[in-house]
């Protein structure tokens, strides 16, 4: 009896455990994200193999974060409309795949992109990274898992604050949607109308949305 009653405990553990986690919140939030300056591109040669020639830039773009469902450990994301562009290449990679963040020892995010450049057939370039700032993507990702001649793609990226209602796009709902909190913010006495952070909520935090709104729109989201 000692046994039965001590497994069932064990099990009624292990699903409170599971519940807390289904009941906790995604780690990032759903919608649009930037891709910082601080993102790199690389194409070329890994030691200790050599190339003659060797394709360094920048990299911009976005891509939208959907969350789709949770287990005991990990937390489990839709990519989509993923799009990577070296500005002086000139080149663009666009596509979609997933991401997952999580771990029993340390929280890793591991990303997982199907990408096309130009009309080419899409590749799958992945990889894993810990240690990513809290609301951020932060991760390497590879097509051949850094295997003599590689591509990589070092990706630092941030919620787009223009997105405001988390859709994964930058739409003139967006504009209705501050306006909604920032009137609540008045009426409420908060600071979630703060848009430009300087402890106030007034007309210059309307005007500072409509900034970044309008540049998000011509896809420079701040």
């Amino acid at each position: 009896m000692r046994t039965f009653t001590s497994m069932l405990a064990a099990g009624l553990m292990a699903l409170g455990v599971y519940a807390q986690a289904l009941a906790a919140d995604p780690p990032l939030p759903n919608g649009l994200y930037t891709i910082a300056p601080s993102s790199k591109y690389f194409q070329g040669c890994i030691a200790p193999c050599q190339c003659i020639v060797v394709y360094l830039d920048d990299l911009r773009g976005s891509f939208a974060l959907r969350y789709t469902h949770s287990d005991p450990v990990f937390d489990y994301y839709d990519v989509d409309r993923a799009v990577l562009d070296t500005p002086a290449l000139q080149w663009r990679y666009t596509g979609e795949g997933t991401l997952r963040i999580g771990g029993e020892v340390a929280v890793v995010q591991s990303l997982s992109l199907d990408l096309s450049l130009a009309d080419n057939p899409p590749a799958n370039f992945q990889g894993a990274a810990s240690g990513a700032p809290a609301g951020t993507v932060s991760v390497q990702i590879s097509m051949n898992d850094l295997d003599c001649y590689d591509t990589l793609f070092t990706i630092e990226a941030r919620p787009c604050r223009a997105d405001i209602d988390r859709s994964g796009e930058v739409t003139p709902a967006d504009v209705g949607s501050f306006i909604q909190v920032w009137i609540a913010s008045i009426q409420g006495g908060t600071l979630a109308g703060d848009y430009d952070g300087n402890g106030q909520v007034t007309p210059a935090d309307v005007a500072a949305f409509v900034s970044s709104w309008l540049a998000a729109i011509e896809g420079n989201c701040p």
